[in-house]
């Protein structure tokens, strides 16, 4: 499997999680661990920096693809 790793800034743990079930979903993620979360504020908006590692299969994409089309 392929590794990588997505960072980025949520409204809220709970966006971070759900953004993590949608990965998840995806046919070709294996696996999508939290490394990091931490809250911040920037120009007054409450916000939570995040850091994912996700496993990925790019062949599930292409089996997919196959199976629906």
């Amino acid at each position: 499997y392929a590794a990588m790793t997505l960072t980025g800034s949520a409204r809220n743990n709970e966006t971070v999680a759900e953004f993590m079930t949608n990965l998840e979903n995806s046919p070709i993620v294996v696996s999508v661990d939290l490394q990091s979360s931490q809250s911040t504020t920037i120009q007054g908006v409450n916000l939570s920096n995040f850091s994912l590692r996700c496993k990925v299969d790019p062949s599930a994409g292409a089996k997919e693809t196959k199976q629906g089309g």
